[in-house]
């Protein structure tokens, strides 16, 4: 998206025609930023096979079949046929008229989770930036690229400080230097991280087999805009993450994986965002009032009716395809309670870190 939004800044002394204003600038990067996401390794790139893998990969051996039966017709494809081809391709079309349902179906259940987290958002944007005064320092970028000049140059600030020129070759130089160390060996390179694990080899110290330290410029910038005790309060829990790692060991606990750093950070995820939601409850119940009863603002009558017919309509949705009621709220709960901690994170610190498999104890 910052690359997109650097292009459109490059080519507009070309010509009226490829010159934008600020506000058009800020769309067509918002729009990038959504666009990427949802095209990301994390989203449609896992969840198409998600619709077949189940029939596909089935065997005696591991029971898929079975599990499979559970599914209504309308959430997946059923032809073994359309299974097969999707990943074994065919010279045919697509065959769409086996796909329209199954995708239809799922496009409505996002459309119902995204729209309630984007209603979430909304409600809890006056509480954070008003109220608490949150800095939301990710926009800092695209604002500062895009600000109008100041005393009459047509040059924005960021673009004339020779600090951010010199912080931007060193991070082109970097990352220049790895991927032509990509290509040929020979080519002196820094990475991107050092594994510190092997320094560890004696117990209980092989508590820090995994102990990597990353010296990406990103990594480096993001935490600069960061708040201080954000900073610093991520470090010390990160160290003592892996002190009880350690204490564990010592004391004879050889479990894998503890102590579990991802389930915790689930479990912190979950209860901050119930603590989220007590620490604004005057503001919610009041926007909530003021919005049933026809009174309130309409960004905040909006946001309120999209939250709640988006809740109802997950349910129904969870409801429809087999599921109980209560094990529907608890799902899509957890899942909203875990995006409004992350929205949180991300307006407070920037940038959370995800990896496969859950979050990072350290965000």
């Amino acid at each position: 998206a910052l690359v997109g939004l650097v292009l459109l800044l490059a080519v507009a002394p070309i010509g009226r025609a490829f010159r934008l204003c600020r506000q058009e600038l800020l769309f067509v990067y918002v729009f990038l930023t959504l666009s990427v996401a949802l095209t990301s390794g994390g989203a449609l790139r896992e969840f198409m096979p998600e619709l077949t893998a189940l029939r596909y990969f089935a065997t005696p051996e591991n029971g898929w079949g079975e599990y499979a039966q559970y599914l209504p017709g309308w959430l997946t494809p059923q032809d073994p046929e359309v299974i097969r081809t999707y990943y074994e391709g065919t010279e045919g079309p697509v065959p769409w008229a086996h796909w329209i349902v199954p995708l239809t179906s799922w496009s409505t259940l996002f459309m119902f989770i995204l729209g309630g987290m984007l209603c979430a958002a909304v409600l809890f944007y006056d509480e954070w930036s008003e109220r608490e005064r949150l800095s939301f320092q990710l926009t800092e970028i695209p604002l500062s690229m895009t600000a109008p000049g100041e005393h009459g140059r047509s040059i924005p600030q960021l673009w004339r400080d020779p600090v951010m020129w010199i912080g931007f070759g060193l991070s082109a130089l970097y990352n220049l230097l790895n991927i032509l160390h990509a290509f040929n060996p020979s080519v002196p390179a820094l990475g991107l991280e050092y594994h510190l694990g092997g320094l560890f080899t004696e117990r209980p110290w092989t508590a820090l087999s995994d102990l990597i330290f990353y010296h990406q410029p990103d990594v480096a910038g993001l935490g600069y805009m960061m708040p201080q005790e954000v900073v610093v309060s991520s470090l010390v829990f990160y160290a003592l993450s892996k002190a009880e790692a350690v204490t564990a060991l010592m004391l004879g606990y050889d479990i894998p994986e503890f102590p579990h750093e991802y389930a915790q950070s689930a479990g912190s995820f979950v209860a901050l965002g119930l603590f989220l939601i007590w620490a604004a409850r005057g503001h919610l119940v009041g926007v909530f009032e003021r919005a049933f009863s026809g009174r309130g603002a309409q960004r905040e009558t909006w946001a309120a009716w999209g939250l709640a017919v988006s809740v109802v309509g997950a349910l129904l949705w969870g409801r429809a395809a087999g599921m109980s009621l209560m094990t529907t709220a608890l799902y899509f709960g957890v899942l909203l309670l875990m995006a409004l901690t992350y929205a949180r994170i991300r307006s407070e610190t920037g940038l959370p870190v995800a990896v496969a498999g859950g979050i990072t104890a350290d965000t």
